[in-house]
């Protein structure tokens, strides 16, 4: 559903664990190439995605982080909210669901408050499907920072599927899409 609302040939990054499985069985069925799995990175997703935002200054970024991951590297939540063509996608189940669900702190942060300080010039706080559709609507145009926060329960489908190729290879095929791409 998320993915269907956003347009202009995007280019995502996604971070460790669930989300990246997620992103993964998504695109095999659609053969898109436009991802980079983070996979082995917890934290480091945001990082790489304003690296790709910094040089593809016409291109529209899109990270989608964990709560977790998040938390891990704070920091670099200053550099990507300076980028104009970053939307940080923030899924708050507050927990590591990807590695048993240990519960974090994650509740008594207002990581939307917290994406303000930072420097992100449009934030918002997405509690349904509604409200996320609004905002990845905005976002897809926005010209500047985005921060989407989406409040949502641990838990994800069992016979998630795994990765089909070595992740070697599947960052060729990201790398070889950004390399063709303007």
């Amino acid at each position: 559903m998320l993915l269907s609302n956003i347009r202009k040939k995007p280019v995502f990054v996604s971070t460790t664990g669930v989300l990246s499985r997620e992103l993964m069985e998504i695109n095999q069925t659609f053969l898109k190439k436009n991802t980079f799995y983070c996979v082995g990175g917890m934290g480091h997703a945001i990082s790489i995605a304003n690296g790709i935002a910094f040089e593809k200054k016409r291109r529209k970024i899109y990270c989608f982080d964990g709560d977790g991951a998040a938390l891990m590297h704070l920091g670099s939540q200053v550099n990507s909210a300076k980028q104009k063509n970053l939307v940080h996608i923030l899924i708050n189940n507050e927990s590591h669901d990807s590695v048993g669900a240990q519960k974090l702190a994650s509740n008594k942060i207002a990581f939307v408050k917290l994406a303000k300080v930072l420097g992100y010039k449009k934030t918002f706080f997405c509690k349904d499907l509604k409200e996320i559709k609004k905002a990845i609507k905005i976002a897809s145009t926005y010209k500047g920072s985005v921060f989407i926060e989406i409040k949502c329960k641990p838990g994800f489908r069992k016979n998630l599927s795994r990765p089909k190729k070595k992740m070697i290879l599947y960052k060729k095929d990201f790398m070889e899409f950004l390399k063709n791409e303007n």
